[in-house]
């Protein structure tokens, strides 16, 4: 009887370990199955929002060509320094660029006339040219259509460029011609810039611009209609530097691809953080482990193209924690131990064991469930939030371009103005947009959509006054800044940076006459619980005694005066060796009614 039940209970505990081991092996393979599930989703979402950085900066570049072309359609005529003054802006800003040029459409017998204008211009020795080899240019050969690179910017740099007829290049002329065919912006395809980066792809963006009242479709064909082209020059490696330079790319490699080129022209760029990246180096094609591993590809918008880009996984950045399923391993065959021998000596319990397990394992499974819809519920908002956060961003920076485009619009039409009045005044107005701006602008820079460094603000707008004022005066006028480190909402910002606007032009109009120097002093302090105060003064010639701001009736004044009772705020005029405003104010959501 005795060796029966001994016989009975080795058997149990036996079959016992076999399905214990064979549990545990299952559980090893979901655990680390559900890693590698983990590890790919984790690193898909991530190479998501970098695939979004490299659309954006493309976006931006394609941005800068199209608005080359307003400024084109919005003027009767374009000099040269205009067209420098123009893009000086967008190429300081986007180091992506390495060129934007006009390209205007010449005819055979224009040719002549186009190369004497450039020479008066003071581009010496210009003549149309095209590629006699690799590194050698030569005076381009006669054809019936020119498009030669006319205005160039910037020149350092790019003079092999300038006169370069892009006509004469089948690659650039098949560009040019899908782009007349389409009256739209249109990306070329990989190939060796004129410029002479040999080591590095480049790519071009045209964007066809016709007379006013001609479209493509206008009878006698578009070349009837064509001024020319807005063309911007890039290469790749500097496009994927600018668009992922705030990224961490510890663990990550990529390939670039333009999937509408030909067979063997289609590879663009290849990182791999394990080497350093010649470019551009024989492409073999992608590693079949690179396809077999963790990878994300997804597609990417270029005008007139479709480019695609390879994410891939080269360290142990995104690599699954094999730590754990060892400790899973381990742990269970610890546990089966256990059990065995808690088997061989109370097989009574035996009921009672099957029970507690069969009740951990229903909460392990209601817990899996709710972390998953937590997972889902948190993901879920993290996107929502990304894509508020994008919105916000692009709609200050869509406002910033326009209120841009406003001020150069007003700044041109100011030059060609007859009367100094009227010059003045276009000066004034242009001064103002600016100020609300670069409200935008440093909004679209900070990580807070809804305030900004106000400090940063006002030197900024200071030196764009200055800007605007030089060469008009002969005063040497010095700024003097105190000003307090404080975030102010936009409702706050717009208002008091007029103000400042405002009373900065006034003295630059009167407090300096017949002076060579001066100062002007800015102060700003305060936080939202206590009020701010907003000091501008100047050592001029003062304000005339015995009158307050509601003697003078200049559009100026008046527009303080409203700034300062829209803020709730009162202000404070001093004499003592100059003239000193002072106004105080509170937060405007404070002061009563919402800015519309």
């Amino acid at each position: 009887m005795f060796v029966r039940l001994f016989r009975r209970r080795y058997l149990y505990a036996l079959s016992v370990l076999v399905l214990s081991v064979v549990l545990l092996l299952i559980i090893h393979g979901i655990v680390r199955e559900n890693e590698r599930v983990l590890t790919t989703a984790v690193f898909e979402r991530e190479m998501e929002n970098y695939a979004t950085d490299l659309q954006s900066q493309i976006d931006l570049s394609t941005e800068v060509v199209e608005s080359i072309a307003g400024f084109f359609n919005a003027s009767v005529f374009v000099e040269r320094d205009e067209f420098r003054r123009f893009v000086a802006t967008p190429l300081f800003r986007h180091a992506q660029i390495l060129a934007l040029e006009w390209i205007p459409a010449v005819a055979d017998k224009d040719r002549a006339e186009y190369e004497e204008e450039a020479r008066a211009d003071g581009m010496n020795d210009f003549q149309f040219t095209e590629r006699k080899s690799r590194s050698v240019m030569r005076r381009a050969g006669r054809r019936p259509w020119y498009f030669p690179a006319y205005f160039v910017e910037p020149l350092q740099g790019n003079e092999t460029a300038l006169g370069f007829d892009l006509g004469s290049d089948p690659t650039r002329l098949e560009s040019i011609r899908k782009s007349i065919e389409t009256g739209a912006a249109i990306s070329s395809g990989r190939m060796a810039l004129v410029q002479g980066r040999g080591d590095r792809y480049g790519f071009l963006i045209f964007r066809p611009i016709y007379r006013r009242v001609v479209s493509p479709t206008t009878p006698g064909g578009p070349m009837s209609g064509l001024q020319g082209f807005a063309l911007g020059v890039f290469t790749v490696s500097d496009l994927v530097v600018e668009s992922l330079k705030d990224r961490d790319m510890e663990g990550i490699g990529f390939y670039l691809f333009d999937d509408s080129a030909p067979p063997g022209r289609r590879f663009l760029y290849h990182y791999d953080e394990t080497r350093e990246v010649s470019e551009p180096e024989p492409f073999h094609g992608v590693p079949e482990a690179i396809l077999q591993g963790v990878n994300y590809r997804t597609n990417l918008i270029v005008p007139g193209r479709a480019w695609s880009v390879l994410f891939y996984r080269t360290s142990g950045r995104y690599g699954m924690n094999s730590d754990r399923g060892f400790l899973v391993l381990t742990g269970g065959l610890i546990f089966i131990g256990l059990l065995c021998g808690f088997l061989w000596t109370t097989t009574r319990h035996a009921h009672k064991v099957e029970g507690l397990l069969s009740e951990l394992s229903r909460s392990n499974i209601e817990l899996k469930k709710e972390m998953a819809e937590r997972r889902k519920v948190e993901a879920n908002l993290h996107t929502l939030l990304q894509e508020k956060e994008i919105l916000l961003k692009e709609i200050h920076h869509r406002v910033k371009n326009n209120l841009q485009m406003v001020s150069g619009l007003l700044n041109l039409q100011g030059r060609h103005a007859e009367d100094e009045k009227a010059k003045e005044l276009y000066r004034e107005s242009e001064t103002r947009v600016m100020s609300m701006a670069l409200i935008h602008e440093n909004l679209y820079r900070n990580r807070d959509l809804g305030r900004i460094n106000f400090a940063d603000y006002v030197r900024s707008l200071a030196g764009n006054i200055s800007s605007s004022y030089y060469g008009q005066r002969k005063e040497n006028i010095e700024f003097i800044f105190d000003l307090e480190k404080v975030d102010l909402v936009i409702d706050t910002a717009i208002p008091a940076g007029l103000i400042i606007n405002e009373l900065i032009t006034n003295a630059y109009k009167h407090a300096f006459s017949g002076r060579q120097d001066g100062e002007v002093r800015i102060g700003f302090h305060g936080s939202e619980g206590t009020g701010y105060v907003l000091t501008v003064a100047d050592n001029g010639s003062g304000m005339p005694a015995g009158k307050d701001l509601g003697s003078f009736s200049t559009l100026g004044i008046n527009l303080v005066r409203t700034l300062v009772e829209l803020l709730g705020g009162r202000i404070e005029i001093h004499r003592e060796n100059g003239t000193t405003f002072q106004i105080t104010f509170r937060e405007y959501r404070e002061a009563g009614t919402e800015l519309h």
